[in-house]
């Protein structure tokens, strides 16, 4: 008889399986021709146990979605010490993203395209607004704690900017040098808001 912490961590190891093939599935094959019968199957399940740990797909995506806004939460905790030098932390939220998504380059790309399915992100709509709102709050209020007159845009310019840094990276890899680019950026930016202040 097993455990239960013998039968926690079989748990844990059949979740970890279901979402790595969900993920894949829903990269290469899309969100909407991935049945729960094809992830179960490359997960090495039945489709009876998946039911068992996820009631329905939009669930699982749930799920898949949630683990990648948390991984990024020590992160986003920074942003929200008021006694921190406010280029000091997006220099530090820029290089720590950074390093965040060179450690587990494959997952993020994954991620990111699901990001460019329409069906698969109708679902996590509200989700993902609250998360965007307050990602930009936090952002805005650093913009504004350094006397910035459009802090809303430059929050804005800030993230689309290393969103497309890390877009670059994950296309070219290493052909594409984004720690130097991701400092460049930082320095230059700071450059122009100084130069504009």
């Amino acid at each position: 008889m097993r455990s239960k912490t013998q039968s926690a961590q079989a748990r844990h190891r059949s979740v970890t399986a279901i979402k790595a093939a969900a993920l894949e599935l829903f990269a290469h094959k899309g969100y909407h021709h991935t049945s729960i019968s094809d992830i179960a199957r490359e997960a090495g399940i039945s489709k009876g146990l998946m039911y068992n740990y996820f009631n329905s797909k939009e669930e699982l995506l749930t799920s898949i979605v949630n683990d990648a806004m948390n991984s990024g939460e020590d992160i986003l905790q920074v942003l929200e010490d008021p006694s921190l030098d406010p280029r000091l932390v997006l220099t530090q939220l820029a290089r720590q993203s950074v390093a965040m998504v060179k450690s587990n380059l494959h997952y993020w790309k994954l991620i990111t395209s699901l990001a460019f399915q329409t069906e698969a992100m109708k679902s996590l709509e509200v989700l993902l607004k609250n998360q965007r709102e307050r990602n930009i709050k936090l952002a805005v209020s650093l913009f504004e704690r350094m006397g910035s007159q459009t802090p809303l845009e430059d929050a804005y310019l800030f993230g689309a900017t290393m969103d497309g840094i890390f877009v670059y990276y994950m296309v070219l890899e290493d052909d594409f040098p984004v720690d130097d680019i991701a400092n460049h950026f930082i320095n230059q930016f700071f450059t122009s808001k100084q130069q504009h202040s």
